[in-house]
C-alpha cells in the first residue's frame, strides 16, 4: 500500500515531468530549468519518508 508521502513525491515528480515535457513541446532548448517548490512542504514529506522508512527496519 502506497502511504500519503510516497503519493505526494510522485506528484512531485509527475508535475515536474510534465513541466519538462511541455518546456521541450515549446521548443525550450536551454538546459538549464529553474523550477521553484515549496521547500517547507517538500521537507516534510521527506522527513514523514524518513520516519516511515525507520518504522518499518
Amino acid at each position: 500500500m502506497i502511504d500519503k508521502s510516497e503519493k505526494y513525491l510522485k506528484s512531485i515528480d509527475n508535475t515536474l515531468g510534465d513541466i519538462l515535457k511541455e518546456l521541450k513541446r515549446q521548443r525550450q532548448t536551454d538546459e538549464v530549468y529553474a523550477i521553484t517548490l515549496d521547500t517547507e512542504a517538500v521537507s516534510e514529506v521527506i522527513v514523514e519518508c524518513f520516519k516511515n522508512i525507520e518504522r518499518t527496519n
